[in-house]
C-alpha cells in the first residue's frame, strides 16, 4: 500500500503499488484531477493510509 486518495465525502480510495514505487507528482496530479474538486481529494502517505485502515478495521 502506497497511500491513499482522502475524500471529503468518505468515499477515501487506497492505492497499491505494484513496483515498488509510488506515482510521479504528474502521476498524483493527474489522478486528483480524476475526482472533481468538491470531493477535495488529498493524496495520503502509506502511514496515514494505514492509520486510517486500521481505525476502519477496529470499527
Amino acid at each position: 500500500m502506497m497511500g491513499m486518495v482522502w475524500l471529503a465525502d468518505g468515499d477515501h480510495k487506497i492505492l497499491l503499488e505494484a513496483q515498488g514505487q509510488g506515482p510521479s507528482p504528474r502521476e498524483a496530479q493527474e489522478l486528483l484531477a480524476w475526482f472533481h474538486r468538491s470531493r477535495k481529494p488529498l493524496v495520503l502517505g502509506p502511514q496515514e493510509a494505514r492509520d486510517w485502515l486500521e481505525k476502519l478495521l477496529r470499527g
